[in-house]
């Protein structure tokens, strides 16, 4: 029993350190890749990536999408946020809303793929997702805009710090769009984004 026992609290801290490890290798690599150190940032998350690492897939297609450190392409970037999204990373759900939308080299714009991959990444919680799948309802790309369902999305990304939803919720108020036209409500909204230095709310 005792034997088990340690053998068992070995093994948990072997998986902990693992994790750790795994984790400040990721942190590694986003932190080189920030820094425009494209090589540096693929040598560490290529083997994260082969062990099954959704981080470090998600960030590998935002680096296949736009061509840092490897060629630019858009049918591999979808591979690997798919592979990412499937493992339970919400970024990659809310990466395939954006490809989709806006359209890539190759591959033209797709409003229902980007509206269905917004929705994965707002089940998941993914806050950018919120704030994206809002955005993508007001400007009509599902039909006519759900205003409640839009405002909702925007007030529950804000509540999850995404200051670009502060804004929208700012333009809504400001200009009636869905909701009673309010610009004392929509300046406490601009000033919730101008105190944390946001510079979208300075070009309101």
């Amino acid at each position: 029993m005792f034997h088990q026992t340690r053998y068992l609290a070995t093994l948990l801290l072997v998986v902990c350190w693992t994790g750790i490890a795994q984790a400040q290798s990721y942190d590694a690599a986003r932190d080189a890749y920030e820094a425009g150190d494209f090589t540096r940032s693929l040598a560490i998350l290529e083997p994260l990536a082969d062990g099954g690492d959704g981080r470090a897939i998600n960030l590998l297609g935002v680096m296949h999408e736009f061509g840092d450190g490897v060629a630019q392409n858009t049918v591999r970037a979808i591979e690997l946020y798919e592979r990412a999204a499937e493992l339970g990373n919400a970024h990659g759900w809310n990466n395939l809303g954006l490809l989709y939308q806006n359209g890539a080299p190759g591959l033209p714009p797709d409003m229902a793929r980007a509206g269905d991959a917004y929705e994965r990444g707002v089940a998941m919680g993914h806050v950018g997702a919120l704030n994206n799948l809002g955005a993508f309802l007001e400007n009509g790309h599902a039909g006519p805009p759900d205003w409640v369902r839009i405002l909702d999305l925007y007030e529950r990304a804000h509540a999850g710090g995404d200051l670009d939803a502060t804004v929208n919720i700012a333009s809504l108020y400001f200009d009636g769009r869905g909701v009673p036209q309010d610009q004392v409500r929509a300046v406490e909204y601009l000033r919730l984004a101008v105190a944390e230095g946001f510079p979208r709310a300075y070009r309101f």
